[in-house]
């Protein structure tokens, strides 16, 4: 008899979707419409992005549902015993210690802005940022630097604190006041001639009444001898 001959069927052509999830997931999206096209099937980029998403969505649905196998050779370990006496208090204040994270915190961009000198030009301030991972524009720096500026001459300025006079400073002050000359109001017209003029005399002083006396009779003498 003869044996009969088995037809292998053909393989299907790959889809749309299958070839979007055969290639990498950071190539360009008008790339992948490329290769597309290559296998004679038409799609635009933002069927791509839908593709991709759904990939996503299930792949992440998948590890969700998955739990951790349990190991079967796990045995308990038993309990260490805790020391007594000072060393368990030295070695709980260890344990209890929190773990230095070994990454740095990133700082903020005014943060950024603020740590270099005010000085340094913008431009080199945005170039500083952008090595450090950080997007800032020439404005946001002017903007920074403005709002720290104000709020340093905002900040309280401090009191001056005026030095008291010593007493013997004061008594002195108030000894040269009591002994200076007052110079009192004209006299009234009831009063005399001679008080008004003994008065002046003793503000002005002896000596100085009797120069202005001397240079009064020279005047005088003069004014008779030109007759």
């Amino acid at each position: 008899m003869a044996q009969a001959t088995r037809t292998v069927p053909a393989p299907k052509p790959p889809t749309k979707a299958d070839i979007v999830r055969s290639l990498p997931t950071d190539m360009p999206a008008a790339e992948v419409v490329k290769k597309v096209e290559e296998a004679g099937l038409t799609i635009s980029t933002a069927h791509v992005h839908t593709i991709r998403s759904q990939t996503k969505r299930a792949a992440s649905k998948g590890t969700k549902g998955k739990k951790p196998a349990a190991k079967k050779d796990s045995k308990p370990v038993a309990a260490a015993k805790a020391p007594k006496g000072p060393k368990a208090r030295k070695a709980s204040k260890k344990r209890a210690a929190p773990k230095a994270s070994g990454k740095a915190k990133k700082p903020s961009k005014a943060e950024f802005v603020m740590s270099l000198p005010i000085t340094t030009p913008v431009k080199e301030v945005v170039a500083a940022a952008a090595k450090a991972g950080i997007t800032i524009s020439e404005n946001y720096v002017y903007i920074v630097r403005n709002r720290s500026k104000k709020g340093a001459s905002t900040k309280a300025e401090p009191t001056k604190v005026v030095a008291k006079p010593s007493k013997a400073k004061a008594k002195a002050r108030a000894k040269a006041k009591s002994e200076a000359p007052a110079h009192k109001a004209p006299a009234s017209p009831a009063m005399s001639h001679e008080m008004v003029f003994v008065r002046l005399a003793l503000d002005i002083g002896l000596q100085r009444a009797k120069d202005l006396l001397s240079a009064v009779d020279d005047k005088i003498a003069a004014l008779v001898a030109a007759l």
